[in-house]
């Protein structure tokens, strides 16, 4: 059985969505297109939610955008945030080593 689970080491192409605005009146401005490794993830069982800490190590395509992320660059995000903007997935050392 193949674990496609997201773990520390795995290596992400994700297309990561900026926003301008207040939270509840957001307007979308575009999406970076980014290749990140994850550093670290959590869960938090208060709140049943998984967070991730990204690096990024290639962007793909640059936007001219003031919160656009650079290279070697590290944020969070949660995993909510995360699974719907993941393109592609190469297996890190943890989720290879995770059976099931």
């Amino acid at each position: 059985m193949t674990n496609l689970a997201i773990r520390t080491g795995c290596i992400l192409t994700i297309e990561k969505p900026y926003f301008s605005g207040s939270f509840r009146n957001a307007k979308f401005i575009g999406a970076q297109p980014l290749v990140v490794e994850v550093l670290r993830h959590s869960y938090g069982q208060k709140r049943g939610q998984h967070t991730f800490t990204c690096k990024v190590i290639e962007i793909i395509e640059a936007l001219d955008l003031p919160s656009a992320h650079q290279v070697n660059e590290k944020f969070r995000i949660k995993g909510r945030n995360l699974y719907p903007n993941v393109k592609n997935h190469k297996q890190g050392q943890e989720s290879i080593a995770v059976s099931y």
